[in-house]
């Protein structure tokens, strides 16, 4: 008897002591959390900022307005890029 009622008390202190800290450390995760969100979108938005929606439009009018010779001209320029984009057209040229 004595024993049950030593288990039961050790379970009511660790309950109660894991009720009473366990907000604490949820608010220490959660901050934590949102710290690491914060740092992960203010690094990753440097090589990504401007290409949004929008992005793969962004010069289609100056585009239009080049003669045939400055449109040539960029063609060739932008032939040669680097990126998987390159890569897959260089195969299905070579098909």
């Amino acid at each position: 008897m004595i024993k049950s009622i030593i288990k039961l008390a050790i379970f009511g202190i660790v309950f109660g002591a894991a009720a009473y800290f366990m907000p604490f450390f949820l608010i220490k995760m959660f901050l934590v959390l949102i710290i690491l969100g914060a740092l992960f979108r203010l690094l990753s938005r440097g090589r990504h900022r401007g290409m949004g929606p929008g992005y793969r439009y962004a010069f289609a009018d100056s585009i239009r307005n080049m003669s045939d010779e400055e449109y040539a001209a960029y063609k060739a320029k932008w032939q040669n890029r680097c990126g998987e984009h390159s890569k897959a057209n260089k195969k299905n040229e070579s098909n």
